[in-house]
């Protein structure tokens, strides 16, 4: 069995699980009341329910835990920082943490797919970047050509590192003449897909807002409803959402020569909290 190399998680349980699996597999005497011992801790339940979900690490546990496996050097210092963006509390403080993980060199090399796709849904322009190469004319799509096409303007540079990335995630393909769309998965999911959703949508509700200064009437829709409604039919709205944007998708799918660029941003959330009437259950 390979050494486990702590680099290429996202997740430090999953770490934990598979790291504890090679030390069995090393030393089949080792055991969770071995781990804990060595580490200091007085529940010879504790890894399991750690890993289990149950419970979760401080950084003096942490600390801990490496000293239990027998871990130390830059990979304990990763360890410590992944337990700290794995139970973040909000989506700033994960990605802050996340940008500490980039700079570790075993990270980058082993990781670089999934960096990648955790900064294709960071900045907005990425996905209307991959659009617009689809939509060029005989693949002539180019840096400098992009510029003067996204809207808010984005610099040469960084329309240049877009396609770069989209190149090296496989959703674009490198010609002759300038670039061609492949109609491929993003990839890099793994264990940061909640966290890339999170920027994603984050920037796109933000673009949205800067719409109602940025565009005339004419060109953007921005529309809204406050609804009051029983618990048991806000499934039924957000399935009829997700039907609508089921039919968005088709559309573009059946629509030949497209012309531009658009976002449909759809949300639905509480305002309240639920109000119970006496009687009901």
């Amino acid at each position: 069995m390979k050494r486990i190399n702590i680099y290429s998680y996202t997740n430090y349980r999953l770490f934990l699980k598979d790291y504890l699996e090679y030390k069995r597999f090393k030393e089949p005497e080792y055991s969770y009341r071995k781990f804990c011992k060595i580490a200091g801790i007085v529940s010879p339940s504790f890894l399991k329910h750690v890993i289990d979900g149950v419970r979760n690490l401080s950084k003096d546990g942490a600390k801990k835990f490496m000293i239990g496996f027998g871990i130390e050097g830059p990979e304990a210092s990763f360890f410590e920082i992944l337990v700290l963006m794995n139970q973040a509390k909000d989506i700033d403080q994960r990605n802050k943490y996340y940008s500490r993980l980039k700079k570790f060199n075993g990270f980058k090399e082993s990781c670089s797919l999934e960096s990648d796709g955790f900064d294709y849904y960071k900045k907005w322009y990425h996905p209307v970047v991959r659009e617009l190469v689809g939509m060029a004319e005989d693949g002539k799509a180019t840096a400098a050509w992009i510029v003067t096409k996204v809207n808010p303007k984005i610099s040469k540079k960084d329309a240049q590192e877009s396609l770069d990335l989209l190149v090296r995630l496989e959703l674009l393909e490198k010609t002759t003449v300038g670039y061609h769309k492949k109609h491929n998965v993003v990839k890099g999911f793994a264990g940061l897909k909640s966290m890339m959703l999170h920027n994603y949508h984050k920037e796109m509700i933000r673009l949205g807002g800067e719409s109602v200064e940025r565009y005339k009437k004419d060109v953007r829709n921005v529309t809204s409803v406050t609804l009051s409604v029983p618990e048991n039919r806000i499934q039924e709205i957000q399935d009829k959402i997700a039907r609508f944007r089921e039919e968005l998708l088709q559309m573009a799918v059946d629509t030949k020569d497209p012309e531009r660029v658009i976002q449909v941003n759809i949300q639905e959330f509480p305002l309240t909290k639920s109000v119970k009437k006496k009687g009901k259950k």
